[in-house]
């Protein structure tokens, strides 16, 4: 649960960045992402939790298009998957 509220808090410190672009794949991106989420984390966060990190995720995303896309393509992200949860997590949280 720690875990997940850790991730919340990246994704979350991300939305005082300037929106700049609206991400046309912000949907397929962060369905990644919480299939990432529930891969490393199984059962490690509420419907709740689950619902504000993928808003913040969708939120983050819109405001960094070009980054979350660059993410999702360097993972090797299709279909809302990943090759790698890992790599394309820590590049998701690291966007700023």
């Amino acid at each position: 649960m720690n875990k997940s509220l850790i991730l919340i808090a990246g994704l979350t410190l991300t939305l005082a960045l300037p929106t700049t672009s609206q991400a046309a794949n912000c949907q397929e991106i962060c369905q990644a992402y919480m299939t990432c989420l529930e891969q490393e984390y199984p059962g490690g966060s509420t419907a709740a939790q689950q619902k504000v990190i993928q808003q913040s995720c969708v939120q983050t995303c819109q405001g960094q298009t070009e980054t979350a896309n660059s993410c999702y393509e360097g993972a090797d992200g299709k279909s809302g998957a990943v090759a790698s949860c890992r790599e394309f997590s820590v590049c998701i949280l690291n966007i700023n």
